[in-house]
């Protein structure tokens, strides 16, 4: 995934990473862009009510989780804000679409089906059109996060998950949107339609500031007990080389309180002390030179469990695994991880996904 055409410094349309978030791309490596909240599936019933900028951080609308459930009935919704406090945009478009939950990029070449993964007839794609005519007021420097100046788009699709869907990683999934305008003449134009072909096969939140991203997954493992939960690497037909990547499990350090991680999921209570042990596992019968060990080792010389490298062919799904422990933990504790994938080639992120683990009794 190349970030071949950053928006930079410019102002205006952003999907924000979090509160932080000043717009500028492309941003460092430890910005876990795959976690913001301004994405997200709403109920049918609660789409009045999330029209409201302000509501997405008030109960009981701040804490939606990712997840899914077979028969209900969803549409997409995506809070922006204004970074250009010179000029308001009309005329916004939203494109979002529904992929499975990977360590990869989303967007129309990794979306999935109605009725499950691999979209074609019988399985039409699950992608999302909307739009709002606006304004979306200039920025207030002193205040970039008031929601006075932020505006939000739900999609004109509705969604009714199926069981096809809901049986891929558990009903969670991930999502991806673009948010464009081609002006009206009195307001800039911002952005453009995304068609996801090369060399951009995946939106790159961290190369634009138009695109947004949301992986997010809660597991609960029982207090002493591992579990295993799958992680998708997935490279177009379309890509023009193999993806050499590293794949690395990373801490996220959990808070409590107001403005803490727990806040935002209700499933969590308390952060653990210690991320429990993790591992990522290559995939069974896979062939051994394609799946390795990193030259990171740990103190007494054993690689690292929490990096892999892999080698993924154009076309190519592959479904690593990471166990999860609760061994050292009891029942309330909660922890996070991110799990980050690395072009080791370019150095550039290829994408990542976060994991909130919490201990039952």
């Amino acid at each position: 995934m190349a970030c071949s055409n950053p928006s930079g410094t410019t102002t205006g349309i952003l999907i924000a990473y979090d509160p932080t978030d000043t717009g500028n791309r492309p941003f460092g490596t430890n910005i876990a862009y795959w976690a913001t909240p301004n994405i997200r599936m709403a109920l049918a019933t609660d789409v009045t009510a999330l029209m409201s900028p302000a509501a997405w951080d008030s109960p009981p609308y701040a804490n939606w989780n990712g997840q899914v459930d077979v028969g209900s009935t969803y549409q997409m919704m995506v809070r922006v804000r204004n970074t250009d406090p010179s000029s308001p945009r009309d005329n916004l478009q939203l494109q979002g679409w529904v992929a499975d939950y990977t360590m990869g990029g989303v967007g129309p070449t990794s979306a999935l089906g109605q009725n499950g993964p691999n979209p074609g007839p019988g399985n039409p794609e699950l992608s999302f059109t909307g739009f709002n005519a606006g304004p979306l007021a200039a920025a207030n420097p002193a205040n970039p996060n008031d929601p006075a100046s932020m505006l939000v788009l739900h999609s004109e699709e509705s969604w009714t998950v199926t069981s096809g869907v809901a049986a891929v990683n558990g009903g969670h999934v991930c999502t991806g949107a673009n948010v464009y305008t081609m002006g009206d003449g009195s307001t800039p134009a911002d952005g453009q339609q995304f068609f996801g072909v090369n060399p951009d096969l995946f939106l790159d939140p961290s190369c634009d500031r138009m695109y947004g991203q949301r992986n997010v997954q809660i597991v609960q493992v029982a207090q002493g007990q591992h579990v295993q939960i799958p992680a998708v690497l997935f490279l177009p037909t379309m890509a023009r080389r193999p993806l050499q990547a590293a794949v690395a499990i990373r801490p996220v350090a959990l808070k409590e309180g107001q403005g803490g991680v727990l806040q935002d999921v209700p499933e969590l209570s308390r952060a653990a002390r210690d991320l429990a042990i993790t591992q990522l596992q290559r995939p069974e019968g896979d062939p051994l030179q394609d799946v390795w060990w990193g030259p990171d080792r740990l103190p007494n010389g054993d690689p690292d469990p929490g990096l892999l490298k892999v080698i993924v062919e154009p076309g190519q799904r592959m479904e690593l695994k990471v166990n999860l422990s609760a061994q050292n933990h009891r029942p309330g504790d909660a922890y996070a991880l991110d799990l980050v994938t690395t072009d080791t080639a370019t150095g550039r992120l290829f994408g990542g996904a976060r994991v909130f683990v919490l201990v039952t009794d």
